[in-house]
């Protein structure tokens, strides 16, 4: 192979044929142009083992663009398992040993499946692929929504362009985990060891803009000891040699705190976050359509979108389907296409299940198979690579497009996606498409569901409720910002206080793209709590603490709490009433209380109104 060919061998050739004929000169220098000839593969320079880079003049390579435009958690056989003559599965493997059919997966699920390191594992376990039915999130209202994919009339653009162009059929993520590490590789090779997303961040981020709690899970690749690191590094990045080898390039995703903006992978280097960088390269996602048009695409660039655009469950694939197809069309539209390829690729294999045992190179990689299609007018046509590649593939070809150093262990290790490409085949059109009409419902971005409290927590961190759906066998975790909305059934609002265990709630709020069973909850409707009307007898006051202990009609004793905003009002028998204070509850006064009733507990959670007959012979109701 001409990879293993050192530049000593050729030398030490045309110096010991110097001693012979002229004939044996002219065939030792034919044999070196020759071998030299073999480096240069698809117009671009290749490394010897020993190091050095092997420079020959070349014709102008037509791929002048690269656009890495990054999917979200899906695997193969769970998108092309059915697809004819790649290496995919319509059968899967159970704990149990058991071997099922995969069933269908709906446009969007119900919730998100777990595709943590740990569930990756789990998942993987040792090889044998039959650990997916059990992650959390795995069964969805009695669905094992794990072992599941879709067939071509569910997903018929990515099919399309999936037998037009280059399938990938053993491409890899190259960490056995979430989206985290696996973008993390995409733009420096490394995932820094992490390989699961951040938590206790603020909303919609992930890396330097996490906020002062933000951490990453991170484990040891040769010891498999885990540590939690911030989630803001100094690696050396794809980014960083591009532009210092005056290279174009541009980072597509959502604007600061915006949906999808956690997978703005630049945001996890910190000397990219912190530099005039930043504000020059990294814009928004609704800008990539806009420079495809009108030929402005950089050398390289990534694109990424908003999670419900992403093809993230429990998010529509439909939607995901579509927002693609209008971004490639405008590749195909633009005076670029000519020069351009797109490797459209997946992040990681979230939760779905794939039959094909990942390499082991360390304790978090690799990872399962993931879709990748290679798009271009040099793209193989109908071509199907069997090739083994990851992430790592992606940037080992732009390395030798540029003439840049490998970043990491991966990407120097990794095969690139060159043989994907055939430059030299008459150029392929454009294969422009059209849009599908999606199901309803597929283009919300939030989602509303009911059922009960089964926990609370409050720390300094974070605030959240443990929420038991109708539809899982595991509870979901409310995420409480500041911004949530809490209302009693009345749609009056109380707060995070007034929610009880058991409790049951309807929440609105959004998937959470970097945990299953997780939501940003948005507004909580406790249907436990409903407005009381209630006569009692007062017992005993504290002024001081506004505790007042009353007996109601049923002869229980209770507790209320006269907050500054609880009005107390002094009822005259046909005269105008006039406001009290908390003075004008004396023991054996007869009251009306008017506030909240939690029926789960049968408290008076909340006080708006106490009204006081001025008269002790009665109660007065107005």
């Amino acid at each position: 192979m001409a990879h293993d060919i050192q530049p000593g061998v050729i030398s030490t050739a045309v110096t010991s044929r110097r001693r012979g004929s002229d004939i044996g000169i002219i065939v030792a220098i034919g044999l070196a142009l020759a071998l030299a000839g073999l480096l240069l593969i698809g117009g671009s320079l290749l490394s010897t083992p020993s190091g050095t880079t092997v420079r020959a003049s070349k014709p102008a390579y037509p791929i002048q663009h690269v656009v890495i435009l990054i999917r979200e958690n899906r695997s193969f056989d769970e998108m092309f398992g059915t697809f004819p003559r790649a290496d995919g599965s319509t059968y899967g493997s159970l704990p149990n040993g058991r071997i099922v059919k995969l069933g269908r997966t709906p446009d969007h699920t119900l919730l998100d499946i777990d595709h943590s390191g740990t569930a990756a594992h789990i998942a993987i376990d040792g090889g044998r692929m039959d650990g997916f039915s059990q992650l959390t999130g795995a069964i969805q209202d009695g669905r094992d929504i794990a072992m599941t994919q879709y067939r071509r009339s569910d997903i018929p653009n990515y099919w399309r362009y999936a037998a037009r162009f280059t399938l990938d059929d053993h491409f890899f993520s190259t960490i056995a985990g979430a989206s985290f590490p696996n973008h993390l590789v995409l733009v420096a090779g490394t995932s820094r060891n992490t390989d699961n997303n951040p938590i206790l961040t603020s909303p919609n981020s992930w890396g330097c803009d996490s906020g002062r709690y933000g951490r990453v899970d991170a484990v040891n690749p040769l010891t498999g000891k885990h540590y939690f690191v911030r989630p803001c590094f100094n690696a050396n990045t794809l980014a960083d040699e591009l532009q210092s080898h005056n290279v174009s390039w541009k980072y597509y995703a959502p604007p600061r705190w915006k949906s999808g903006y956690i997978w703005s992978a630049l945001d996890y280097i910190r000397h990219i976050r912190y530099s005039p960088l930043w504000h020059q390269h990294v814009v928004s996602d609704k800008w990539f359509v806009r420079d495809a048009r009108r030929g402005k695409l950089p050398a390289v660039s990534w694109l990424v979108t908003s999670q419900a655009r992403s093809d993230h469950p429990p998010y529509s694939i439909c939607a995901g389907e579509n927002w693609v197809v209008h971004a490639l069309n405008a590749v195909m539209r633009g005076p670029d296409w000519r020069s351009t390829v797109v490797f459209l690729t997946w992040d990681d294999f979230g939760g779905f299940y794939d039959h094909v045992p990942p390499p082991h190179i360390n304790a978090i990689s690799l990872g399962p198979r993931v879709p990748t299609i290679v798009i271009s007018p040099f793209a193989r046509a109908h071509f199907i690579d069997h090739n083994r590649y990851d992430f790592s593939s992606i940037l080992r070809y732009i390395e030798a497009l540029h003439h840049l150093p490998p970043l990491a262990y991966y990407d120097k290790h990794a095969a690139s996606l060159a043989a994907d490409l055939n430059i030299h085949q008459k150029p392929l059109p454009p294969l422009r498409l059209k849009q599908r009409a999606c199901p309803a419902g597929a283009y919300s971005s939030v989602s509303a569901n009911e059922g009960k409290v089964v926990g609370i927590a409050a720390t300094r961190f974070e605030r959240s409720i443990l929420f038991q759906l109708s539809f899982s066998p595991m509870p979901a975790k409310l995420i409480v910002r500041s911004t949530t909305k809490f209302q009693a059934a009345n749609h009056q609002p109380i707060g995070l206080w007034a929610i009880s265990v058991n409790d049951r709630l309807l929440e609105v709020g959004q998937p959470n793209a970097g945990r299953a069973l997780q939501y940003e909850a948005l507004r909580l409707v406790d249907q436990s709590i409903v407005p009381v009307h209630e006569r009692a007898t007062v017992q005993s006051i504290d002024p001081l603490t506004g505790e007042i202990v009353i007996q109601r009609l049923d002869g229980a004793i209770e507790v209320l709490y006269a907050r500054p905003s609880t009005r107390i009002i002094i009822a005259y028998p046909g005269q105008r009433h006039i406001p009290g204070t908390t003075a004008d509850l004396q023991p054996g006064t007869q009251i009306v209380v008017r506030g909240l009733l939690e029926k789960t507990t049968g408290r008076i959670i909340s006080v708006k109104r106490i009204v006081v007959k001025a008269q002790p012979a009665g109660i007065y109701i107005p």
